[in-house]
């Protein structure tokens, strides 16, 4: 308790050791503000000074920017937390084997992380392009749904444990894709339960509160069953 390495606070609504709002980055607050206007008519002014959004948000204890401010908006999140990145990897067969392919090793915000996991995914990708048959512009299809998979990637990114020194990994093999997170799903909340309804649960829900807003996630505790009934679709 007397050097502060107890926490009282949840870590996302903690205050990050040593951040100021100086840390913030301007054009990635006016992003967020531009994009929350145009998805959820969100009310803050995309000229709105950064303190009085990041307070909106909650994402101020006192003068300090918290955890999840660093991890959303930061101009370089990993100064603070290492171990916030996202790893992609590419294999040509079925098993974690050296040498690999492709290897891309993600970081910036959590927005920035979930943009370049996804691109690195797709275009990996076999794709298929089919006639203009029913329409001007001849359809694309991907062996994965892109929807499918960035639902995945979101979820792993903003359910993670960030006190976990571990990073998301992202794997890509001839036959599946494998998305990995350290962190163990909440009470009551079991696998099996996951192929149900149920409720949304999020670990840091002041880092869920802004993607929902910019639209990468809806917190309704959907997103398993629309990537299983995505994936069905798809064959």
């Amino acid at each position: 308790e007397r050097t502060g390495h107890l926490q009282s606070l949840p870590f996302d609504a903690a205050p990050c050791a040593h951040a100021t709002l100086n840390d913030i980055s301007a054009d990635k607050l006016k992003w967020f503000l531009d994009t929350a206007r145009r998805e959820r008519d969100y009310p803050l002014s995309v000229n709105s000074p950064s303190r009085t959004a990041l307070a909106h948000l909650n994402l101020l204890d006192g003068n300090t920017p918290t955890h999840a401010a660093v991890l959303l908006l930061g101009k370089n999140p990993q100064r603070f937390l290492p171990a916030a990145e996202v790893k992609c990897l590419h294999f040509h067969g079925t098993e974690v084997r050296k040498p690999i392919p492709s290897y891309q090793v993600y970081k910036g915000t959590i927005f920035d992380q979930v943009d370049r996991a996804v691109d690195f995914v797709m275009a990996q990708l076999a794709r298929r392009v089919g006639t203009r048959a029913h329409q001007p512009k001849a359809p694309v299809e991907y062996d994965l749904p892109k929807a499918a998979l960035t639902e995945a990637i979101v979820n792993a990114v903003a359910h993670r444990d960030y006190t976990s020194n571990a990073g998301v990994q992202v794997m890509l093999f001839v036959d599946r894709l494998e998305v990995w997170n350290p962190g163990e799903l909440p009470s009551p909340l079991t696998p099996e339960r996951l192929r149900k309804p149920h409720s949304s649960i999020p670990r840091s829900p002041l880092i869920a509160e802004p993607l929902y807003l910019a639209h990468y996630i809806e917190k309704a505790g959907t997103g398993t069953l629309d990537m299983i009934d995505r994936c069905r679709e798809a064959g």
